[in-house]
């Protein structure tokens, strides 16, 4: 299938107390305080992911796939923006049954084991979303769709750069909602126009941090929903991964 229609920002996202369906974050959180000294992401030291981990994590996130990326013991969490335009983190995530039928997210949002802020969130709100990018800019380990020219496309002329030629070519680029927030790097918080975020993102992986940041800062629904609208614009929009 192609890339859906999701949430961009978590919004949902609050505190929640103490809880059965929290315990798992709990027991986790202390778990790394009594073992590591209390920093939950320098928990594993020389753990760090290669490029090729965070490729897997980046291109597969289908319905099937985010739980168990999520709850991998390789990565201390997931980094996401707030509505504010604000780099979040949420570390040790445990899936949850909620009612419905839905799942919730449990973690926490302090880095702090011996102090966790237990937080929550729909996974719904979590998925994968698409931007626009010059066939010429590299899209790191973003999985990248055939090329195309605005003449291709010309009911969505709007949502292209008003410098740019009939004949420029053009690629969409499939990436998810959350960043990887593996052991063994720092976690910080701060404005997605910060370079410190920028730098954060880069030491995960240089080629790909800093351009998810772009482009998930330039996403609007107004885009996503004149694309997915568009049959012609959808063919050329990059294919999940299913294994």
């Amino acid at each position: 299938p192609h890339l859906n229609s999701c949430p961009h920002y978590p919004t949902n996202l609050h505190t929640t107390a103490a809880s059965p369906q929290n315990s798992a974050t709990l027991a986790a959180c202390t778990f790394v305080a009594n073992a590591h000294g209390g920093c939950i992401t320098t928990a594993k030291l020389t753990h760090r992911l290669n490029d090729a981990r965070v490729a897997d994590y980046l291109s597969k996130w289908t319905d099937a796939a985010c739980t168990n990326l999520i709850k991998s013991d390789e990565f201390a969490g997931f980094y996401y923006v707030s509505p504010t335009k604000k780099l979040r983190f949420m570390l040790l995530p445990t899936p949850e049954p909620a009612p419905g039928g839905t799942t919730t997210l449990v973690g926490t949002s302090s880095n702090a084991a011996t102090a966790p802020k237990l937080t929550k969130i729909n996974a719904a709100d979590i998925g994968n979303i698409f931007g626009l990018l010059p066939e010429d800019t590299p899209a790191g380990l973003l999985p990248e769709g055939p090329n195309f020219a605005k003449t291709n496309l010309p009911q969505i002329v709007d949502h292209f750069h008003s410098d740019c030629s009939d004949t420029d070519q053009f690629k969409f680029v499939k990436l998810p909602t959350i960043f990887p927030l593996p052991y063994g790097t720092a976690a910080i918080k701060g404005s997605i126009l910060d370079d410190s975020v920028g730098d954060a993102l880069r030491n995960i992986t240089d080629t790909t941090g800093p351009i998810w940041i772009k482009l998930i800062s330039e996403w609007t629904q107004l885009f996503a929903n004149a694309i997915l609208a568009y049959p012609a614009a959808t063919a050329f929009l990059p294919a999940l991964k299913k294994d």
